[in-house]
């Protein structure tokens, strides 16, 4: 389900699949980063790398992290496309910024 420009919330094999859909295809930002950080913490290092990556490819919305954006893959795309009228970064609940850089450093138990 990793797409590239991060976590998509369905897969790309599902027949419900759509890189624009709320709930079936978009990428989470902020989900993205919890997992890209657990998996960090878990050893994973190259997983949330690639991860972080996507996460990175932000620079399609100024590095300001949208509450979510399409789960395009990267090879038919060079950036992320933002989906339906964005609020950027997402007011209520934003992305903190410390898990992304921190992850791919972190070390098992």
């Amino acid at each position: 389900m990793a797409g590239g420009f991060g976590l998509r919330t369905m897969s790309t094999d599902d027949a419900g699949f759509s890189a624009l859909s709320y709930h079936c295809g978009s990428i989470w930002a902020h989900d993205t980063a919890i997992v890209l950080a657990g998996l960090a913490r878990d050893g994973h290092r190259a997983a949330a790398l690639r991860l972080a990556d996507g996460l990175l490819a932000a620079e399609a919305f100024d590095y300001r992290l949208p509450e979510l954006y399409g789960g395009d893959d990267p090879t038919l795309k060079d950036l992320p496309t933002p989906c339906r009228p964005l609020t950027s970064p997402r007011s209520p609940d934003p992305l903190p910024p410390h898990p992304v850089p921190r992850a791919p450093t972190a070390r098992t138990r």
